[in-house]
């Protein structure tokens, strides 16, 4: 490992984002985007939020969900690091709407540790260092009773939890999610509002990521068997300030989705930059591209149906990173 790679990934695992400062907020890999069909379509999801990824980007998209589902995700990070999600969400009646459940991890992979010299050189290897986050959450969202119209508005709420390893120990984080996602009646469109990781760590006093998302989405048919959605939302992080993304999914025989979309960045750089600057986790943004596949049809009297979908988002000059998630419809 290089001594460029070995100073980001210690200074990611140091976690600057707890310092003092601009731009200094706790868990910063909260950013990074979950769900690999939400990243392919540049992060643009919040008025979206159509399947079990809206644990991530919008709880109340959760009122919708029709089957029980499992998912798995695998990124190909930075600076040899990897990302993997476990994920299940199901119908609830009782509840009304649908629940959801995850655990994900950000793995920093073996880090040689070194001791800097005063002449800015790095001296012989210390010793190795394996670190990885944990993150736990679970939401719930809702239709809201047909009173005033309010039939066509969802609502949901998601709680996270955060380890994180630190000089001190671990570090734990407790954050929230309120979401809003509305069904315009134009047909179509829809409109979904968040407020996101409001929370902070337990040591320390650092906030989470605090942002606050504004998005809308507009589906429509092409021609009989092909579908075409276009999303795009805002977002200010009180850190970072704003940031911006636009989607587009094209949809062909309910089989095969092609996936393109541009995010302003804070998204999958985020992290990285927290680690570079202690003044800015500005992100450099970029195109992003995917393909998703579908079984065409239920498998057997259970009705078995799989997903998979691939994203590619790229980082400025710190290169890719690639998703892959296969989901299971039960």
């Amino acid at each position: 490992m290089s001594a460029n790679r070995v100073t980001i990934a210690l200074l990611l695992v140091a976690r600057l984002a707890w310092g003092s400062g601009v731009g200094t907020t706790g868990a910063a890999s909260l950013k990074v985007a979950a769900g690999a069909r939400p990243a392919a379509l540049g992060g643009a999801f919040v008025g979206l939020a159509d399947d079990a990824n809206a644990l991530f980007w919008n709880p109340a998209g959760l009122a919708d969900i029709r089957d029980r589902q499992v998912g798995l995700m695998y990124t190909s990070y930075l600076v040899d690091t990897s990302y993997q999600l476990l994920s299940w969400a199901q119908p609830m009646p009782a509840l009304g709407g649908g629940i959801a459940a995850a655990v994900y991890t950000l793995d920093y992979g073996s880090i040689t540790l070194r001791d800097e010299r005063p002449d800015g050189m790095y001296g012989p290897a210390t010793g190795i260092t394996a670190p990885r986050e944990w993150y736990l959450t679970g939401g719930w969202g809702t239709p809201l009773p047909r009173f005033f119209g309010l039939d066509r508005l969802r609502a949901g709420v998601s709680l996270k939890l955060t380890f994180q390893p630190a000089t001190i120990g671990e570090v734990m984080g407790l954050g929230a999610t309120a979401g809003a996602l509305l069904d315009t009646p134009v047909e179509g469109l829809r409109a979904g509002l968040v407020a996101d990781n409001l929370g902070a760590l337990t040591s320390g006093g650092a906030t989470l990521p605090i942002n606050f998302r504004f998005g809308g989405s507009y589906a429509r048919p092409v021609t009989p068997q092909v579908k075409a959605t276009v999303a795009a939302d805002a977002r200010y992080f009180l850190d970072i300030g704003f940031r911006a993304n636009v989607g587009l999914e094209v949809v062909a025989f309910d089989l095969i989705a092609l996936r393109g979309g541009w995010s302003s960045g804070g998204g999958d750089a985020a992290v990285t930059r927290a680690a570079v600057t202690r003044d800015s986790i500005s992100g450099e943004g970029g195109p992003t591209l995917g393909i998703g596949v579908r079984s065409p049809a239920a498998w057997g009297q259970h009705h078995v149906r799989f997903g998979l979908d691939y994203a590619l988002t790229t980082v400025g000059d710190l290169g890719s990173a690639h998703r892959i998630q296969l989901t299971v419809s039960l």
